[in-house]
């Protein structure tokens, strides 16, 4: 134990003695072991250790146990503060390195710090550029949409102002036509409904006639009314493409069958046609033979049971042959006696109510020269004279010699109707789009593209029209020119049918 003890003294730097020891071992001794600095080992005491008691055989705790255990730890505690301080003399500089790696460990993470900080700094500025940046290009492309925007509406501008002009002139000359034509209306209006009335029964030249002593005795009461050159019902009430689908259907090209055939559509009264010739009879069966048209004469037995058949189903019928008199029993039908029964039209028909369809009509032809009809008859019909004049047969007979001598002028003179009919038609329409939009455009005009390309539509239309129109204007005059060239041959054709 004295042994031990005299360790534990040295270690201390105090004598090795017993009387020593037994002061260091007071109540603070415990304290002292723990807090006993093993790094302060050095040396010169090292040396003492190892030579006085490490080396020793005695100086093991197995041996000392066997005197005392309090004896056995302090040798123990001891040879392990030896033990350290040999490894720690081999790890001191390790630890030194360690410790300068550390010092510059931290140095270069405050440099990084320091690095991190000035790349922190850049990074906001960085940011803040591309924030701007971003903002300048937004700011760019927003700016460049303003431009392509405007340059857009510019031109739409530039569309729009060449397109209105353009219409702005036609809508000024259809301005002026309607005005005055408005202007004349009544008058027109006036001459037609009487021409229509009262002139079917006479020839082309009364008709020239007694339309020329209307207009005269019309302007005198200061009604207005045209009085360029004579009045003409094609002109007034004619439809080029109507006229010439009646054409097509067997109607004479002359002046007097068409104004005819437009009394024939237009009155409200069914009509008797005066038809030496049968040229109104072939025109009626080709004009309803889609219809299923009905044909029947005064004397046919089934006369009534077709009558009847057509009212009710609402089918065309044609009574051919007709005389100066008429079967009483066809009278509610002529006259068109209509009764209204609830939402039902009826016609009274022999003894019974037969229900009447409004897709009926009745026409009537009779191949007498000049009849003789009663009063009733002439107000319950309207009386259409279709009798060939020399006039009429001459015009009849050009068209059919040009038909046929030189058929590829017919057709290009109907091919002119259609085409100008149609011209018409796609110049109404595009009007009424282009009215359409502007009435319901909201907001700026510039920013509604379809206006624009109405607009343009028209134009291109117009432009096209009005190069057809010039055409058609110096292809009509060789037409004419080219259809004179037959004229002596329709007027001896009309002469010799005369004579």
């Amino acid at each position: 134990v004295m042994f031990v003890m005299a360790s534990v003294c040295l270690l201390f730097n105090q004598p090795q003695t017993w009387e020593q020891a037994k002061k260091l071992m007071n109540a603070e001794f415990l304290g002292k072991l723990e807090d006993y600095d093993k790094d302060s080992l050095d040396e010169k005491m090292k040396v003492k250790l190892r030579a006085n008691y490490i080396n020793s055989p005695k100086f093991q705790p197995e041996v000392v146990e066997s005197v005392s255990k309090a004896a056995k730890s302090l040798c123990a505690w001891v040879r392990a503060l030896f033990d350290y301080s040999e490894v720690a003399k081999e790890v001191a500089p390790k630890r030194a390195k360690v410790k300068e790696s550390m010092t510059k460990l931290a140095q270069m993470n405050e440099a990084l710090s320091a690095k991190k900080a000035e790349l922190r700094e850049v990074q906001d500025k960085l940011a803040q550029l591309k924030a701007k940046y971003d903002a300048s290009v937004s700011k760019k492309a927003k700016i460049e949409s303003e431009i392509e925007a405007t340059r857009v509406k510019l031109d739409r501008a530039e569309k729009l102002l060449s397109g209105l002009s353009d219409e702005y002139q036609r809508w000024t000359q259809t301005v002026k036509d309607l005005t005055a034509s408005r202007s004349t209306l009544l008058g027109d209006a006036l001459i037609a409904t009487g021409y229509v009335t009262y002139l079917g029964p006479f020839t082309s030249e009364y008709r020239k006639q007694l339309s020329a002593q209307w207009v005269k005795y019309i302007s005198k009461k200061q009604i207005p009314v045209k009085t360029e050159g004579e009045f003409s019902l094609d002109a007034t009430l004619g439809n080029p493409i109507q006229v010439r689908a009646w054409r097509l259907a067997g109607l004479p090209s002359d002046a007097l069958s068409t104004a005819n055939a437009i009394i024939a559509t237009r009155s409200r009264r069914w009509c008797l046609m005066i038809d030496p010739q049968k040229q109104a009879n072939r025109w009626v069966k080709n004009l309803w033979k889609e219809r299923g048209i009905r044909i029947v004469k005064p004397h046919d037995v089934t006369l009534m049971r077709t009558m009847e058949n057509g009212v009710r189903v609402g089918v065309p019928v044609l009574l051919e042959n007709a005389g100066e008199t008429f079967d009483p029993a066809l009278t509610p039908i002529l006259g068109k006696n209509l009764t209204k029964n609830g939402t039902r039209l009826t016609m009274r028909i022999g003894d019974q109510d037969v229900d009447y369809s409004e897709d009926f009509s009745l026409h009537i032809t009779t191949t007498l020269p000049n009849p003789h009809y009663t009063p009733e008859i002439s107000i319950a019909t309207t009386i259409i004279n279709f009798t060939v004049t020399p006039a009429g047969l001459d015009e009849q007979l050009l068209a059919e010699t040009v038909r046929i001598e030189r058929p590829e002028l017919e057709a290009q003179r109907d091919s002119l109707i259609v085409q100008a009919a149609k011209d018409a038609d796609d110049t109404s329409k595009v009007e009424d789009d282009i009215l359409k939009l502007l009435s319901s455009v909201t907001g700026s005009i510039l920013d509604n593209e379809t206006v624009t390309q109405a607009l343009d539509k028209s134009k291109e239309i117009a432009g096209e029209i009005k190069k057809r129109v010039q055409e058609t204007k110096e292809t009509t005059a060789l037409i004419n020119s080219a259809r004179n060239q037959y004229r002596d041959v329709s007027r001896r054709g009309s002469l010799i049918y005369f004579v």
